[in-house]
């Protein structure tokens, strides 16, 4: 099987790529977190593209991360998901949307 040059260590230190797995987990719930307080933030001045910017990002990131199939990986990406939802419009977000991306945050 052909390993990625960039990955060949994680076959040789199984050990090593099981740490860094943890720590990717970790980068991405902070990664989440930072969005959705970004989100957050730009949604409560109207700005909902730049909102919808913050957790779009998140989510390439999430996703292109090795842990991006794993538990985790995707409740994370549905926290982002449900997030977005509501933040298609200023009126949705302001009816619903801020207490939702508040709440997801804790």
């Amino acid at each position: 099987e052909e390993v990625p040059a960039a990955r060949e260590w994680e076959r040789r230190d199984p050990a090593a790529a099981a740490s860094n797995a943890a720590v990717e987990r970790q980068r991405n719930r902070y990664l989440v977190v930072d969005a959705l307080t970004r989100a957050t933030n730009a949604g409560d001045c109207g700005s909902m593209e730049e909102a919808r910017s913050a957790l779009m990002e998140a989510m390439r990131q999430v996703q292109s991360s090795s842990t991006a199939q794993e538990a985790m990986g995707q409740a994370l990406m549905e926290d982002l998901e449900q997030a977005m939802g509501q933040l298609r419009t200023t009126a949705e977000y302001e009816a619903a949307g801020h207490a939702m991306v508040s709440w997801i945050q804790c």
